[in-house]
């Protein structure tokens, strides 16, 4: 199972389009593994594709003659290949998953330095990557969401997913 969701951000003229470009070339590229390579990527090879989606963004951005920053957007992603787990994030999205009826959270927005503030794929030096594994086993369900819903779908004071939203 591979999902991949992205965020354009709302103070970039171009976000929409940088998530979309974030979705396609990194679904694209862990399909293209797990069927070549039979497993998950090591870290180094998820680091290897983040650098060819920016540099695929710079490109595109430099070709219209904008700057990187304007296709800013978040990433969430969740791969689960037999029993192993895999989450990636970068900014304000979320992953929850069920185990045995309970709600618990994988990947926590990460918000930035001020308010209404996050990180995103275009950041530089480099972006700000959270990698999550875990063992598959006994999860039955998951959700993975950008900022648009947090407010309502986690609980921040105890940072737990609200079961009855899910």
């Amino acid at each position: 199972m591979c999902v991949v969701v992205s965020d354009g951000a709302g103070s970039s003229s171009h976000g929409g389009e940088g998530a979309s470009l974030v979705c396609r070339m990194l679904s694209t590229a862990i399909c293209d593994w797990t069927a070549n390579h039979g497993g998950l990527p090591p870290d180094d090879q998820i680091h290897e594709w983040l650098d060819t989606v920016r540099d695929r963004l710079a490109s595109v951005a430099e070709k219209r003659g904008l700057t990187k920053r304007q296709f800013a957007s978040t990433l969430i992603a969740l791969l689960v290949f037999g029993e192993e787990l895999l989450a990636l994030q970068i900014g304000d999205s979320a992953l929850v998953a069920r185990k045995a009826g309970q709600w618990e959270a994988i990947c926590w927005p990460e918000n930035g330095e001020f308010a209404a503030t996050t990180y995103f794929v275009t950041d530089d030096p480099e972006p700000r990557l959270q990698i999550t594994r875990r063992t598959a086993g006994d999860y039955d369900a998951f959700a993975a969401f950008s900022d648009g819903i947090d407010s309502i779908a986690l609980h921040h004071a105890n940072q737990e997913p609200h079961a009855r939203f899910f």
